[in-house]
């Protein structure tokens, strides 16, 4: 598999740049159009190069002051049928599903440490029905609740901060993770205690035996060991180049406890289910770009 590269290059950089790109031995498809660009002004230089060397292409091009002066664009095409494509793929080491374009990988990060509103409002319904699983003893709402929940992003973004040594996007992780759970908890707390006035929950329902999701607050060793299982596959998906069976989210999340059976026991009178459930959700975008400086990895 390859991937597309679309560069912006100023007047005297293209020479360079086109020079690395046709010496290079899994690169193809160099496409050189001189003066189109308007803003930045510059050549705008094309090519394909297999992904197992994308990373190695981005460096240099980096190195070459291209991420500050100029434009970079990597898209990865739907299918790439013809054989020159073949064989770039077969004389590069490895296999593309295994390669890592670093770059890209700090770009989710940076993303998924951003609060937005579609954040909030899909991290709130995943409390909610979380809080609903716990009530109803529905193993099916928490899977739900799981592939609802937008937080793996966040928490991934963290992973990498700690990987990478940036601390500042640890923190704009960290707090977004506390922050936006006090939020989601304080909204189903406050909709718990509604519900709580009518009759349609008591506190024998929040005290009744839950065979199907008691686990989620009696967490064992196999709850660990599942959840570092299902951790691990989330966060491959999350940086693997195959986008999710589904748009959103990945339910590859670990099994833990849903935030949202605190307040509602709390609302209802009974405090004795705690709370903290975590789930995952991984985006995946077809593009990254760096129209200003990048780290390089």
């Amino acid at each position: 598999m390859l991937v597309h590269f679309r560069l912006t290059v100023p007047d005297d950089l293209s020479d360079r740049v086109r020079d690395l790109l046709v010496e290079g031995e899994c690169i193809t498809n160099v496409t050189v159009e001189s003066g189109i660009c308007v803003d930045p002004e510059g050549d705008l230089i094309e090519c394909d190069v297999a992904r197992e060397k994308a990373g190695t292409v981005l460096h240099q091009l980096n190195e070459l002051g291209l991420d500050d002066r100029g434009g970079i664009v990597i898209t990865s095409p739907l299918s790439t049928p013809f054989a020159e494509a073949s064989r770039l793929e077969a004389l590069a080491p490895g296999h593309p599903d295994d390669a890592v374009i670093w770059e890209s990988v700090e770009a989710k990060a940076d993303d998924g440490a951003q609060p937005t509103v579609s954040y909030l409002v899909f991290l709130v319904l995943a409390v909610i029905l979380a809080a609903i699983a716990v009530v109803t003893d529905s193993a099916i709402l928490v899977v739900g609740a799981m592939v609802v929940g937008p937080e793996f992003s966040a928490v991934a973004a963290v992973s990498v901060g700690i990987v990478f040594a940036r601390w500042g996007l640890v923190g704009r992780s960290l707090q977004l993770l506390v922050l936006s759970f006090a939020f989601a908890v304080a909204v189903v707390a406050v909709l718990a205690w509604l519900v709580g006035l009518t009759s349609a929950l008591d506190g024998e329902m929040l005290t009744q035996p839950r065979p199907n999701t008691g686990f989620i607050w009696h967490p064992d060793m196999w709850s660990f060991i599942v959840a570092l299982v299902a951790g691990r596959r989330a966060s491959w998906r999350w940086r693997s180049r195959r986008p999710p069976p589904w748009s959103a989210s990945s339910s590859a999340s670990p099994p833990c406890r849903p935030p949202a059976t605190s307040p509602s026991g709390s609302a209802c009178g009974s405090p004795r289910r705690s709370s903290g459930r975590s789930s995952s959700s991984a985006s995946t975008s077809p593009a990254w770009s760096w129209p200003a400086s990048s780290s390089s990895r």
